[in-house]
């Protein structure tokens, strides 16, 4: 999971490409998708069940 995410940032940023995060301490897909359309992403990483799991589940 740590390294999904470091080497696609750098991937990314090697690349001249940008790299959004939507901040916050937990993954709330609101907060998710506003930061897609604002910034235009066109890819889109999450990694890991820990964080791509819903709450509860």
């Amino acid at each position: 999971m740590h390294g999904t995410g470091l080497f696609n940032t750098f991937g990314t940023l090697l690349t001249a490409g940008e790299v959004v995060f939507p901040g916050g301490t937990r993954l709330e897909a609101a907060r998710v998708w506003h930061a897609v359309e604002r910034h235009r992403v066109t890819n889109l990483l999450i990694a890991g069940n820990a964080v791509a799991r819903p709450a509860g589940g």
